[in-house]
This record gives C-alpha cells, structure tokens and sequence, in this order.
C-alpha cells in the first residue's frame, strides 16, 4: 500500500483569501469558498498547519493525491504558505493550480492561465516572488459587478468592491464552476483545460 501512494503524482491547489470574519463572504475571498467546497465535497476537514502557515487537507483522486491548501498569512504574504507547501509535500511547481480572484474579469466569468504577471494581485505577487517564478497555473475568478466600468475615466478601481458582502447564491454558482475547471485542470491537464474554459468566456 505504502509503495502505491510513493506512484502517486502530486497536484497542489491553492486558494487565495484573507483569514478574519471581516473577509468571510467577500470577492476577495472566493480562492477560500472554492477550496473550503472541494473540501467539503471530499469529505475532508481542513487544518491548521502552523509549520506551513496554513489550513491544509489532501484527497487521492484516481493516479494522483491532491493537496488542498488555505493560507492563514494576509493576502500579501501567500508566497510563505505556497513555498512552504510545495517543499514539504515534494510537489512539482508545474502541479501547482492557485485559484484567485480577478478584479478585472466580469463577476461570475473565469480564466486558466500559466506563466503570467500578477496583474497587480497582491497575493500572486507574493507568490511569484516567494518562488521566483510566475510558471504555475492559475484559475482566476472574475469579480467585477457587470455594472461597475472598466478602463477609461469613469473606471472602477478594485478596492471600491472586492469587500463588499456577496451573496451566497452567487458564491456557489461561481465555486461550482470553478470546482469543475479544477477537477479538469487535475484529469485533463493545462492545454486542455484551457481550451475549454477560456473558450466559454
């Protein structure tokens, strides 16, 4: 049994939030909502792991075992939780899924991308620099209400939104899709994953 978990490939999905009863329910933290539902699908209970710096849990899914990871640093020091994970548990930085969300994609749309600039995402920036790389994939949420303009003189910045309350209806909608997206990205690798998501937006 114990030679059949070392044949296991090593996946790691982060979800980006903020810890505090002040964030629970904000755009912001849709990374955390997404992880907390594979979770619970899962059956798994996420814990805290001070060594880490985060709430962790991990599953077996066909050929492979997955690390779900929650970082209980601010947003801005993610980088320590996801550096920290990917070492203690031998995961390749090519098996890395950090799921975030996107003040520049419209509320409800999403996007896998790989090998990308932050884009002023104070948690990627955190992790790019704490890896000192950008080439992991990421699955980014879109929280811009259809309402809110983008670019030009009248736009919007971020912060007038990303803490706002969200309704619950809409947090699962969005997790359940990207739920799918991210058991895709782990059956069916990047390319693929791709192709479908970032075709339906």
């Amino acid at each position: 049994m114990n030679h059949e978990k070392k044949q296991l490939k090593k996946y790691l999905i982060v979800g980006l939030g903020n810890p505090g009863k002040e964030f629970q329910d904000t755009p912001h933290n849709v990374g955390w909502v997404v992880i907390s539902d594979i979770a619970g699908e899962q059956n798994i209970t996420l814990e805290q792991t001070k060594p880490l710096f985060g709430e962790m849990a991990k599953f077996d899914k066909g050929k492979t075992e997955v690390i779900l990871l929650l970082p209980t640093t601010y947003m801005n020091k993610s980088g320590l939780a996801v550096k920290s994970a990917l070492k203690w548990w031998k995961v390749p930085l090519r098996n890395l899924l950090v799921v975030q969300d996107d003040s520049d994609l419209i509320l409800g749309r999403l996007k896998i991308g790989y090998n990308q600039s932050a884009g002023g995402h104070k948690g990627v920036e955190s992790i790019i620099q704490a890896l000192k790389s950008q080439e992991f994939a990421r699955l980014r949420l879109g929280i811009r209400p259809q309402s809110l303009p983008q670019g030009g003189k009248k736009h919007v910045k971020a912060e007038k939104f990303i803490l706002r309350r969200l309704p619950d209806n809409w947090q699962k909608d969005i997790a359940k899709t990207a739920k799918e997206a991210a058991y895709y990205w782990l059956e069916e690798g990047l390319g693929k994953a791709m192709s479908k998501y970032n075709a339906k937006n």
